[in-house]
Parts: structure tokens; sequence; C-alpha cells
């Protein structure tokens, strides 16, 4: 009855953490899973239910790897980031650190090209006139444009006006 006490407790806090949008609260989730595993494997062995008791060494892995990505792990340094030269690095890729995400995609995919951009007219309350972005593999159509504010948008080329000096 116990287990089935703490595994409630922090089996649920740890899911409910994993939603959340407030990205600085997700990294404790790991903490409160890592905490309801010995529960789990207690109440698997004792009722003799092999399966969960397998699927515990899967769980407890799952929140390892939470361990070491959020407290673990070192956060990235100049060092990692000297493609572009930049003092800090915040865009991870699959583990490589970037200063952001144009450094990433042309270190990643040299090949694509990546236009520097700004709205050339108002597109909507968010994105107003002026606001820069860039665009990878920029073409006539429609393309997706990520903004310096964190805004994303399908814009055609003729309502952005490219930023030369950027480009290079």
């Amino acid at each position: 009855m116990i287990s089935q006490f703490f595994i409630a407790i922090f089996g649920v806090t740890a899911v409910w953490l994993t939603q959340q949008p407030n990205e600085a609260l997700k990294k404790y989730a790991c903490l409160f899973g890592i905490a309801s595993q010995p529960f789990w494997f207690y109440a698997a062995w004792a009722s003799q239910q092999w399966g969960i008791f397998f699927l515990c060494f899967v769980y407890s892995a799952a929140w390892l790897m939470g361990l070491y990505n959020y407290w673990v792990k070192k956060p990235a340094t100049s060092e990692d980031c000297s493609q572009c030269g930049e003092s800090d690095a915040d865009f991870d890729c699959n583990g490589l650190k970037f200063c952001n995400e144009i450094c990433g995609f042309k270190y990643l995919e040299p090949q694509l090209e990546i236009v520097n951009i700004k709205m050339a007219k108002t597109l909507s309350p968010e994105i107003p006139r002026g606001t820069k972005g860039y665009v990878v593999g920029a073409n006539n159509g429609l393309n997706q444009v990520h903004f310096e504010n964190g805004k994303i948008a399908f814009c055609y080329m003729s309502e952005l006006e490219v930023i030369p000096e950027l480009n290079r």
C-alpha cells in the first residue's frame, strides 16, 4: 500500500512536469520519475508481475537519460560555438551546440542557402514591418520564415526584404 502511495505521488508529479509549457519546470520531471522507480520495482516484484518488472528497467533508463541531459551534461561554451565565433551557444541540435539556428544549419547542412531577411510589410501584430529573420533554402513559392521574436510564418519572398550585408 505504501509503494502505491509513492508511485502515485512521484509518478504523477513526474508525468505532470513533462507536460509543462514552462521549460524550467520540465527538468524536475526526471527527479520525480527516478524517485518513483524503487517503488515500481518493489510493487512489480512483490506481485510477480514480470512484464512490469522488466518495464521498470526501461523507464529507469529513460529517467536516467533525463537526469544526464538536465543535470549532468555540461552547458555549452564558446568553444562549442566556434563555427560562428559568438560567445554563447544556446541552440542544441542532437547534442551539438551552436550559437543559434543559422549557425547550426550552416554547419550541419552547408549545401543549404540561408537568407537573412526582414519583413517588407506588416504581416500580423506579432510580425510587424522590419522584423528580422531567416529563410532556409529560399524559393519563389511559400517559404518558412523563422523570425527573431521566435515566430514562424510562411511568406512569399515578395513579402520579405533580403538583408545583403548579413548574407555572406
